[in-house]
């Protein structure tokens, strides 16, 4: 099993890759963006060619290289903030989890404690009344899980 600092290492340390990386990629981008140059608009102001299409440029293809761009962006901007919230979640699953385990043995435990205790509780009144002193005559009984296993054994001695 991983221990909890390995996983938390490996946790921060691929957040700080992923954040570095979509971090100089937009770096990148806006650099080349700003050696692109500007259209000259009318009115006497410039547009960014970063959102002219380039020539032979499709419009799904000039929307792919937006959400690509923002994507990554989205990423180096977010991420710093988001990290954190992941690793609480990532806590509290953990934490659940544990305590999920630690319900079901107890759980376990506590039943198999029961059956043992009304175990030995019949075997002593098995014990105690070998004279076949329990009496069925003029009585209903109830018998659960009659089709097979002790409950058959209990109909057939019951009926015979």
């Amino acid at each position: 099993m991983v221990s909890e600092r390995a996983s938390q290492q490996t946790f921060f340390g691929v957040s700080a890759l992923l954040f570095v990386a979509s971090a100089a990629l937009t770096t990148a981008w806006c650099g080349s963006m700003s050696a692109m140059g500007e259209m000259p608009m009318p009115g006497g102001w410039t547009m960014a060619m970063a959102w002219v299409r380039m020539p032979g440029q499709t419009w799904p293809g000039a929307a792919a290289s937006f959400l690509r761009m923002w994507v990554v962006m989205m990423v180096a901007m977010m991420l710093p903030s988001l990290v954190p919230a992941l690793w609480r979640y990532r806590q509290a699953r953990r934490d659940a989890r544990q305590q999920a385990r630690r319900s079901a043995t107890s759980r376990n435990r506590n039943r198999i404690k029961a059956e043992s205790f009304v175990g030995h509780i019949s075997w002593q009144e098995v014990q105690h009344r070998k004279d076949d002193s329990m009496n069925t005559e003029n009585k209903t009984i109830l018998i659960t899980g009659a089709n097979r296993g002790i409950g058959r054994t209990l109909v057939t001695t019951v009926r015979d």
